[in-house]
């Protein structure tokens, strides 16, 4: 059973799927189906990917399955060892316990208490007998943030390079938005290569509750700007990685500006009679 807040006890947490089912993440990644060496694996039940996000003073259960391979199901009456392996500064996130016996259902979880001092990531490491360790890290700030993640679209005629994605503050709008001059005050920014060549934009750590404005910029085979998109009044909603979508639309040509010309007179037959006839014959001739 799941202890309280402050409670300094093993805990074991039933569910899961039944013995000989295949074991998936919460991400939905498979786990390998025979761990190297090792005749048990611990199974986080959490996105790995990312750290699991806190707010000083919160917690959270740090939830685990062991799975026996040579039983064919999940692992009973097994001691999984929880322990900070390390942490990004001084801090007083704290586990409720350094144990937990895994149930009927191979399940385990600990408390992990995030204290009182905020921009602080830890990594806790699970252990077991005939296990290979796991680590999942836990990041504690003082406000929640979330992560916004930008896809881009883009169907204009002509090919573009060089997309440069910015994210702004929500005071500024795609009203104030200029792509021949955009501001340099950016929160974060990058740069792709162009559209559709599945690098990922994504702007982490972000305040939770605050709006934002993403505006993208792009070059055309030439090198001149050719394309741009923006959006504005996004709002990024914690411990979640907020997907938006920006269009970017061709730029429609500004013909003002300063040309070069070059002027090319043909005089051939302006001059009548044989002397015209005379210089139409020299001018054939270069």
């Amino acid at each position: 059973m799941a202890g309280g807040c402050g409670d300094e006890q093993t805990i074991a947490v039933g569910g899961g799927p039944a013995p000989g089912a295949p074991y998936n993440n919460v991400d939905g990644a498979t786990q390998p189906t025979t761990p190297e060496n090792a005749t048990r694996e611990i199974v986080l039940l959490h996105d790995s990917s990312k750290p699991l996000a806190l707010v000083v003073t919160d917690q959270v259960l740090i939830r685990a399955k062991v799975i026996d391979y040579e039983m064919g199901g999940p692992a009973e009456d097994i001691a999984v060892t929880y322990e900070i392996l390390e942490q990004s500064a001084d801090g007083d996130g704290s586990l409720g316990s350094s144990q937990a016996i895994s149930g009927d259902t191979g399940e385990v979880a600990v408390w992990f208490k995030a204290g009182l001092t905020p921009t602080v990531t830890y990594t806790v490491q699970l252990s077991a007998a005939n296990a290979a360790p796991v680590t999942i890290d836990v990041q504690v700030s003082d406000t929640p943030i979330g992560d916004l993640a930008v896809n881009l679209s883009y169907e204009g005629p002509i090919a573009v390079k060089n997309v440069h994605v910015r994210l702004f503050h929500g005071s500024y709008t795609c009203g104030q938005f200029n792509p021949i001059n955009v501001p340099e005050d950016v929160l974060a920014e990058k740069t792709l290569l162009g559209v559709g060549t599945n690098e990922e934009i994504v702007f982490a750590d972000l305040p939770d509750g605050e709006k934002y404005t993403v505006v993208a910029t792009a070059q055309g085979p030439t090198g001149s700007l050719a394309a741009a998109g923006c959006l504005d009044g996004v709002l990024v909603v914690a411990e979640d990685v907020n997907t938006v979508t920006l269009t970017m639309y061709l730029l429609t040509l500004n013909p003002a500006g300063t040309y070069d010309t070059v002027n090319i007179f043909d005089f051939t037959g302006a001059i009548p009679g044989q002397v015209g006839a005379v210089i139409d014959e020299i001018v054939l001739l270069f």
